[in-house]
């Protein structure tokens, strides 16, 4: 397997300020970057390529869909219609707070995380 690229990417979750999150996630994927190419000094660094989600609310709605929380179809009118440093409170205010604590403690902890995707030609000659 011949690789041409390698990319990476760092994930926050949402509690917390946006732009604080935006350092946050990519600070973590820099780490694992810088790790990586510590152990694999052969790999060109050219290769690399990193980048970040500041707050992973796409996961969030995904999992919200999928459930079958008490407040789901209102959760998912906030993820889609606010502003990423809005929702956490709209979501807060909803019954004093049970649906965000259970996000917070449940579903946020997943959503911070990196990945790394290898890169390859998709086509091969014959």
């Amino acid at each position: 397997m011949k690789v041409t690229g390698i990319r990476m990417t760092g994930y926050a979750s949402p509690e917390g300020s946006y732009d604080f999150n935006a350092k946050l996630s990519l600070g973590r994927v820099n780490t694992i970057r810088d790790l990586v190419q510590k152990r694999f000094p052969g790999i060109a660094k050219s290769l690399y390529t990193v980048g970040n989600v500041p707050e992973d609310w796409d996961s969030v709605r995904h999992w919200v869909a999928a459930s079958d929380i008490r407040y789901r179809d209102e959760v998912l009118a906030i993820i889609d219609n606010y502003a990423p440093d809005a929702r956490d409170a709209k979501i807060r205010a909803l019954d004093k707070g049970a649906t965000y604590n259970m996000l917070l403690h449940d579903v946020y902890p997943g959503l911070r995380r990196q990945t790394i995707r290898l890169i390859t030609p998709c086509c091969l000659s014959r």
